[in-house]
């Protein structure tokens, strides 16, 4: 009985996992992982801009944009093991953009008023150290 309740818990548990997810795939939040494809949004809308990185690496991206323009609701990283239906992350993203290695890295951003910004997506160690790697991405607001 007891082995049947744990049964029962731990699908409950995986389900509302996987019901929580709000990443690219799971609640049609348009995801980006090319700076040369332009960004456009409604205001009012949200997306996604997910990258690459190395966890064992110790760098992060770090966002930089105009927050007249933009709001950042959340950044998580993800990792998932390949070829098997197990995920994890602070906010259990599940990713469903192809060519994305097993780590990757979610910036989900809000659309506030119109026009065009940027977004700059620094690969650093720290917040103030020096940028490694920086991908900048348009984003055009109606």
């Amino acid at each position: 009985m007891k082995k049947l309740m744990l049964s029962v818990m731990a699908v409950i548990t995986f389900g509302l996992l996987l019901s929580s997810c709000a990443g690219a795939g799971r609640t049609g939040i348009p995801t980006y992982t090319n700076p040369a494809d332009n960004i456009s949004v409604r205001s009012g809308d949200e997306f996604v801009i997910a990258l690459a990185y190395d966890p064992d690496a110790g760098y992060l991206w770090y966002e930089e944009y105009d927050n007249t323009r933009l709001q950042l609701l959340e950044s998580t990283c993800a990792f998932c093991r390949v070829g098997q239906e197990e995920f994890t992350g602070r906010q259990g993203y599940v990713s469903t953009v192809p060519n994305l290695p097993p780590a990757a890295q979610y910036s989900r951003f809000k659309a506030l008023i119109p026009g065009e910004t940027m977004v700059t997506m620094a690969y650093k160690d720290s917040p103030t150290a020096e940028t490694v790697e920086e991908k900048i991405f348009t984003v055009t607001i109606e």
